[in-house]
This record gives C-alpha cells, sequence and structure tokens, in this order.
C-alpha cells in the first residue's frame, strides 16, 4: 500500500480568497452529510481569471467565477509545463461541451477527446461529477487511480438509488430508466478523486486512497460548519 503524507495534505489545504490562486486545484465541499461536490479551480487564460469548472447537475456544467466559502481547495502536483497545458485544456472542455455532459453513475461508454469534448457510445452515458474530475485528468495521461483496484459497496447502491430519484425529475423516462439499469455500478466519491489528484504517487488503488478519505472527510465537515 502507499503511503500519504497527511502532513503535507493539511497543509496544502485553503480556503482563502480564489484570486490568489496561481495553479491547477480541486476544489470539493461538503454539500450535506451524505454528499460531496468536486470540480477544478484553475486560472483560466480564456477568461484571465480564476474559474471554477465543475459538473454541477444533469446538462449542466458550469464555469463559475466565484466558491462557495465553506470549499477547500488542494493543488494538483502538475509541473510548470503540465499546469499550463492543463489550464488551457479545461478552457477547452468547457468550449466544447457548455451545459451539454449527462449526468450518470456509471463511467462505462463515456471519454473525454484530445480537442475536450465529452462523448459518448450512447445517448444515455454520462458523469458525476467526480468522474468529471476523474476523466479529464485521465484523458491527459495523469491516471490517478487504478480503475482495476477498485471495489464495490453496498452503501454506493444506496447513493445511486438516491441520486436517481433526484435526476428523475430533471432527465427524460428513457434516460433515467437507462440510468436504473446501471445500479451496481462502481462508485468513484469526491473525496476519493480529490485524494488521488492530489497525490504524487499515482495512480492509487482503492486502498491506498481510503484512510486519507476519511480525515478529509472530517476537514470538510468541520470547513462546512464554520
Amino acid at each position: 500500500m502507499k503511503s500519504y503524507c497527511m502532513d503535507s495534505y493539511k497543509s496544502s489545504l485553503k480556503n482563502d480568497n480564489i484570486k490568489d490562486i496561481d495553479s491547477v486545484c480541486i476544489c470539493i465541499g461538503e454539500v450535506n452529510s451524505n454528499q460531496r461536490h468536486i470540480g477544478f479551480l484553475y486560472n483560466s487564460y480564456s477568461n484571465e481569471k480564476v474559474m471554477f469548472l465543475h459538473l454541477a447537475w444533469h446538462n449542466q456544467l458550469c464555469f463559475d467565477d466565484t466558491v462557495n466559502t465553506k470549499y477547500l481547495w488542494l493543488n494538483i502536483p502538475f509541473d510548470e509545463y503540465n499546469m499550463m497545458n492543463f489550464q488551457i485544456f479545461l478552457d477547452m472542455v468547457y468550449d466544447e461541451n457548455k451545459e451539454r455532459i449527462n449526468y450518470g453513475i456509471s463511467i462505462d461508454g463515456i471519454e473525454v477527446k484530445p480537442n475536450g469534448s465529452i462523448v459518448s457510445e450512447d445517448n444515455y452515458a454520462g458523469l458525476t461529477c467526480a468522474t468529471f474530475v476523474m476523466q479529464v485528468l485521465h484523458s491527459q495521461a495523469y491516471v490517478i487511480i487504478d480503475l482495476e483496484s477498485w471495489e464495490r459497496r453496498e452503501e454506493d447502491d444506496i447513493w445511486q438509488n438516491y441520486i436517481l430519484s433526484c435526476l428523475e425529475e430533471s432527465a427524460t423516462d428513457k434516460y433515467y430508466k437507462e440510468q436504473k439499469l446501471k445500479i451496481g455500478s462502481l462508485r468513484f466519491k469526491p473525496e476519493e478523486v480529490a485524494i488521488a489528484s492530489h497525490s504524487e504517487e499515482i495512480p492509487m488503488t482503492f486502498q491506498d486512497i481510503q484512510e486519507a478519505a476519511e480525515k478529509l472527510l472530517i476537514l470538510l465537515s468541520v470547513c462546512a460548519k464554520k
């Protein structure tokens, strides 16, 4: 199992003024006690200011210049060259997709192309906020998670059913029914993707991530109560 230095991790957590950010970060916050939200926080070349790129919901890819003060951000350990290229690529992802990305509980049948466009094999593939982050990083050969190591948990089915009950109001009947067939898919939680994105030892396995992810949840809970 790979080690993970929590002292280094804590020192990189910030919730100061986002205008001070000069790199590419993972931004994560606690929406409620059972749900976190995640996206990219970075200096946009197209906007010339710090932007929060995140998949908020079904067909809602957002590009915001403000962030909830209860969110935290963690640096992605890119070198200067890769950081610049990735900043440009994130602008491309937004330009190519805008509000067109489906929300879906399985990563099967959907990928991010070199031009930033997100394409699917059919009309019923989608991403969560966490798998959006993961797949965008993986598309640039920055593989943060060892997918083969991932484990399925019974609690994930409960979350998936809850999410789909919410999705029923936003999606077509056909899309909703197709998503129901995907219950039981592997789930990648926002806190797990955040930990892997911040690590210098990648790809991380399921077991590598769990202890640090639990500690991150505690920090997020404290921040949410401030």
